[in-house]
């Protein structure tokens, strides 16, 4: 909540023929709704459509505190974020419209609660002209606690995408260095197959030249030369075949470097499109919250999977008041002891891709 909304107390809900206008609802809920109901870039568009101006470089903190501010009076600014928000979520508010009682809308926001779509609904509710004093309250008090947890889930996430940039890295590395010395190898290799070959042009060459009349001896040393050159080529041969093996080998190690960086990467992927999500840092206008989950203490094992997902996955299971463990199905954990691990767990889960 920001500054302003912390300065007035919750005055009861007003009951209206017509949906409340964004400068007709109670103050203290403005911080709310628009933090909700509006991306930043939504705020950004709403300060330059209203002539609103703020001194140097602002904080994302500065706009938002400053349109909640706007939105107590009838004026440009807030006639804008009006019009936005009843445009960009007119679905709810005609869904609402047929509402009668104050138990109909209970039951809508129940279900927004539990599906985590709930920044159309806020908005239709907090304005709708039946919502009593209790349903708005009860209303805002959700969406504040989803802000706790919101932010609980994005500190342990940004935590993990930070240990997959560092993989990432590494990876990276590693990769560099296998393709250096792969080709460093390939170069002495070739090198090697020049100066066999011109040391073999030149002795053919010689004896080529040789006139039919010469000594006998000076023929002997020239066999001689060729077969020294014949076993130096043969053994050269060998030195390469072996280095053709090394070079297949290393080529199937960079393969499956590659395939642990594009693991990697992917999976730095899903982390960011997550966390852009929780932080509503794209345009989707909407706030996703987990739901609220109780595991009452239930013992939860995971069997096989990733090990570097484990601390992620403890850390999910115990935030929800449950017991975490982990066996690797087999790899270096005893497969005598799963089974006592299974027998004392409340659920298990064994992912297969």
């Amino acid at each position: 909540m920001c500054e302003q909304c912390q300065k007035k107390k919750l005055p009861p809900g007003l009951v209206n023929k017509r949906r409340l206008k964004l400068w007709e609802t109670n103050p203290n809920f403005h911080c709310a709704i628009l933090g909700t109901c509006l991306s930043m870039d939504d705020l950004r568009k709403i300060l330059r459509q209203s002539g609103v101006t703020l001194e140097g470089q602002y904080t994302d903190y500065e706009l938002h505190a400053t349109l909640v501010m706007q939105g107590e009076e009838k004026g440009r600014a807030a006639k804008n974020m009006q019009k936005m928000l009843d445009r960009k979520y007119s679905r709810w508010i005609q869904l609402l419209s047929r509402c009668k009682q104050n138990s109909e809308l209970e039951e809508y926001w129940r279900s927004a609660m539990e599906t985590g779509d709930i920044a159309g609904m806020f908005w239709a509710i907090m304005t709708h002209p039946v919502a009593s004093a209790d349903v708005v309250k009860r209303a805002y008090e959700d969406v504040h606690m989803l802000s706790h947890l919101q932010g609980a889930s994005n500190r342990a996430d940004l935590k993990r995408l930070k240990q997959l940039e560092q993989e990432h890295k590494t990876l990276q590395e590693t990769l560099s260095k296998t393709r250096q010395t792969h080709h460093q190898q390939i170069a002495r290799r070739d090198e090697v197959i020049r100066k066999q070959e011109q040391e073999l042009l030149s002795a053919m060459s010689r004896s080529a030249q040789l006139p039919a009349g010469d000594d006998e001896s000076e023929v002997s040393e020239l066999r001689k030369q060729n077969q020294m050159l014949a076993k130096r080529l043969d053994w050269t041969e060998s030195q390469l075949a072996d280095r053709d093996v090394r070079v297949d080998e290393m080529r199937e190690e960079i393969a499956g470097l590659k395939e642990l960086l594009a693991e990697a990467c992917m999976e730095n992927d899903a982390m960011v499109e997550a966390m852009e999500g929780l932080l509503g840092e794209k345009d989707k206008g909407t706030s996703e919250s987990p739901m609220q989950i109780d595991l009452s203490g239930k013992r939860i094992l995971y069997v096989g999977g990733r090990s570097t997902l484990a601390p992620h996955l403890r850390s999910l299971v115990e935030a929800h008041n449950g017991r975490f463990e982990h066996h690797d199905g087999g790899l270096e954990d005893s497969r005598y002891g799963l089974q006592f691990s299974l027998a004392g767990a409340d659920m298990v889960f064994c992912p297969i891709d």
